[in-house]
């Protein structure tokens, strides 16, 4: 599929991507992602404590590559 964007939402985009270390095509699929893709699994709290772990949690955009989350990784 190919999906051309107007000037000014392709910059929008790219200034999105770049922000998030990614590309404007994962951008684009995280976003249709979200508001197309019904998640038939939700998790509801069943008290205080799992509402509070629950919400801990926030979606950064970005993944961290495999060399990050290696020992020497953690350290640089």
């Amino acid at each position: 599929m190919v999906i051309r964007f107007d000037p000014e939402l392709e910059t929008v985009l790219q200034a999105s991507a770049h922000r998030r270390g990614q590309t404007i095509e994962n951008i684009v699929i995280d976003a249709l992602r979200e508001r197309f893709v019904i998640n038939p699994v939700s998790l509801l709290p069943m008290d205080i404590w799992e509402k509070q772990l629950l919400s801990t949690g926030v979606d950064c955009g970005v993944t961290l590559p495999p060399e990050a989350v290696t020992s020497d990784g953690i350290y640089e």
